[in-house]
């Protein structure tokens, strides 16, 4: 199983978005700044939103339609919030 996933930084106001096919692990390796490409962007993060997928090809194909959309979070869910 493949999850897509969206963390929100509380202090950038910034939203990001991966793959992973665990995702406690992964959010585990976020906070403890394992990966160079997450240093920065995670440190005051909460995951917001996930999706989970069977096959990694569609899991990479949602990644990509979130990143390069524009009012993308619309399309998540009704009860997205962030304040």
């Amino acid at each position: 199983m493949y999850f897509v996933y969206l963390l929100y930084n509380e202090t950038t106001k910034k939203f990001y978005v991966w793959v992973t096919q665990n995702i406690e692990k992964r959010l585990i390796e976020h906070v403890a700044w394992k990966n160079q490409s997450t240093k920065y962007c995670c440190k005051d993060r909460k995951l917001v939103y996930y999706e989970y997928y069977n096959h990694k090809s569609d899991a990479y194909t949602r990644e990509k339609k979130l990143k390069h959309h524009g009012k993308w979070f619309i399309s998540l869910s009704p009860g997205l919030a962030i304040h």
